[in-house]
């Protein structure tokens, strides 16, 4: 989990999307949409070869209307690819090429 862990961040849809992935196991998930912090979110999170998966994601983009949703869609589990150098988390359930780069190792 140590080389997964660090800060990661992506844009799409006027959405500043973070994700901060603790040593411990625990994440935080933030959109922010200019100055406006539209929603934070936490839960856990684990690693295993090529795959990430959070428990407790929120998924704020409408793939159907290609917007970003008032309220997000609650995930208990979702999976991810995840690529290891340079760092990047691939959220393949959206239909956009979307991807969260590591923009901070970590703490």
């Amino acid at each position: 989990m140590q080389a997964a862990s660090g800060l990661y961040s992506g844009s799409y849809a006027g959405c500043r999307e973070t994700f901060d992935l603790n040593v411990n196991g625990s994440f935080t998930q933030t959109c922010t949409v200019g100055q406006r912090k539209i929603y934070e979110n936490s839960g856990k999170w684990s690693v295993s070869d090529s795959e990430i998966t959070f428990e407790n994601y929120f998924q704020i983009f409408d793939t159907e209307r290609n917007v970003l949703r008032e309220a997000p869609e609650v995930f208990t589990q979702a999976r991810f690819k995840w690529i290891s150098d340079p760092g990047a988390i691939i959220l393949d359930n959206i239909n956009l090429n979307y991807r969260v780069m590591k923009i901070e190792k970590p703490r």
